[in-house]
């Protein structure tokens, strides 16, 4: 009993502590939602609390998956750390995810593209950012999404991309390799799983350029 009685104070410290330094955010977030291809995308404008507006900007973009605006509080730290430096940020429930409607997973990478394009626009409507200070942060897959971005717009004024994705194929090969490996599979055995597996691909994507079932 004397153990508990010494922890249970110790214990309610550092609770305390916690829940000052949750509070201790240097940001407020706005719901902000927009619409792309008839669907209502539900998203979050995060804004600094000490700074004075027009802020600029940071766009989150995705990577693969069923992403809430916030990737599970991943991105947090960073929405925190961006608003000391006076910069806000935005991001919202990928297609079919939370509040947002539609379907994420019938997506092109042109169809992601056009949707950061639309919330470009519907930010630079905004009196509270900067129009000209509007740029992009995106992970993995995003790593072909934001070029499409900067080819197909005048946007963004900056990117950075983090852990992007470069070549599928590729990375599904090396993947293969690995997992057959394990699995005790020969190098000549591997290679030709490789091959079979390009070729099938190639056979697919064949299919689907011309329209055929």
């Amino acid at each position: 009993m004397n153990i508990w009685i010494r922890v249970a104070p110790i214990s309610a410290v550092f609770l305390a502590i916690f829940l000052l330094s949750a509070c201790n955010e240097s940001y407020r977030a706005i719901p902000v939602n927009f619409e792309h291809e008839g669907n209502h995308l539900s998203g979050a404008l995060v804004l600094p609390k000490n700074s004075e507006e027009p802020f600029p900007v940071v766009v989150f973009v995705h990577g693969d998956g069923a992403m809430p605006y916030d990737a599970y509080g991943y991105y947090r730290p960073l929405w925190n750390k961006l608003a000391k430096q006076g910069i806000a940020s935005f991001s919202w429930d990928k297609a079919g995810v939370g509040k947002s409607q539609g379907d994420w997973l019938n997506q092109s990478m042109d169809d992601r593209a056009d949707e950061v394009i639309t919330a470009i626009d519907m930010l630079k409507g905004r009196t509270d950012i900067a129009p000209n200070k509007i740029g992009l942060i995106g992970y993995s897959q995003a790593g072909w999404v934001l070029p499409l971005v900067a080819k197909r717009s005048s946007y963004p004024d900056f990117m950075v991309l983090i852990s992007t994705a470069i070549n599928w194929m590729d990375q599904g090969n090396y993947m293969m390799r690995i997992r057959l490996t394990r699995a005790g599979l020969s190098d000549a055995e591997i290679q030709q799983e490789i091959e079979d597996s390009r070729g099938r691909t190639k056979r697919l994507f064949s299919l689907s350029s011309t329209g055929s079932s």
